[in-house]
């Protein structure tokens, strides 16, 4: 009997893991979730500063659908140089909406390289000259070791450029064809996964605190004496000591079953095209 009970007792410990391990996997993802605008791999910024940050590029973005972006990293994250930002920017899948329209600041605080660019419908106000203009103001206050406000200086001017030069939200078509990262799909490291995905603790804490519970059970389990199994709950009654008068049905409540139909997705519309970026790619980036 009790190998029975250990044997089930680890049967849904398995089954428990399964889950929280499904649950997890999602949690490896490199794209930015929706509503952040601002990642600092480096911890060059304060919670305070990115919070600031951030909340300033998403009211830019919702205000002109344009993606306002700021990645901090303490590499090139197997790019170049020349690569970097175009990399970043797909890797992350950034951009507003299906036009994937946005304007990205990359800085690697290690080789103290930043560059920008432009995709989509944004590379129309964002050209070359516009984003040597911006980083020329950048640089200048990273120069002093202000990050804070070099960067804050790359979303009051990418705002101003994009009322200046009236931009608008559109989906361009591109000739050529999607490309793929040059980097060959960076794979973060143990440190980058864990800071990404916090909810690798829970799972750790879940699985210990299940071990736990499941030896403390079996050990009260072992000491509990027991007289053998009825199989029968008339035995556990006296004679004439139960009697029912009457019986009633009561619904407490109403189940609902939903069925999800999975939409067709036109795949052609998804990867990025080397048409569709402007800065970035050698023409822009610069170490300071």
């Amino acid at each position: 009997m009790m190998k029975n009970m250990i044997r089930k007792s680890l049967t849904v410990l398995l089954s428990i893991f399964t889950a929280l391990a499904v649950f997890a996997s999602p949690l490896a993802v490199l794209a930015i979730s929706d509503g952040t605008y601002v990642i600092d791999k480096a911890d060059l910024l304060s919670s305070d500063e990115i919070q600031t940050l951030n909340d300033e590029a998403a009211r830019i973005t919702k205000a002109y659908q344009c993606g306002v972006y700021i990645i901090v990293t303490d590499g090139y994250e197997g790019s170049s140089e020349d690569n970097y930002v175009r990399d970043l920017y797909k890797n992350n899948e950034l951009g507003y909406s299906d036009g994937k329209s946005g304007v990205l600041i990359g800085l690697n605080i290690t080789d103290r390289f930043v560059d920008m660019c432009a995709y989509g419908a944004a590379s129309d106000v964002f050209t070359v000259s516009a984003i040597n203009s911006i980083l020329d103001d950048v640089t200048s206050k990273f120069g002093d070791g202000s990050w804070y406000d070099g960067l804050s200086t790359f979303l009051k001017e990418s705002e101003s450029l994009i009322v200046s030069e009236g931009y608008y939200y559109y989906e361009p078509v591109y000739t050529d064809e999607p490309s793929p990262s040059t980097n060959g799909g960076y794979e973060p490291t143990v440190q980058e996964y864990l800071k990404a995905n916090p909810g690798i603790y829970f799972l750790g804490a879940a699985i210990v605190s299940i071990i736990a519970a499941l030896a403390v059970t079996l050990i009260l389990r072992s000491q509990l004496k027991n007289i053998g199994i009825r199989h029968s709950a008339g035995e556990y009654i006296k004679d004439n000591g139960v009697r029912l008068t009457a019986q009633y049905d009561y619904f407490i409540g109403t189940t609902i079953s939903r069925v999800h139909i999975e939409r067709d997705h036109d795949s052609s519309s998804g990867g990025y095209h080397n048409s569709g970026f402007s800065g970035g790619g050698g023409s822009t980036g610069r170490h300071f």
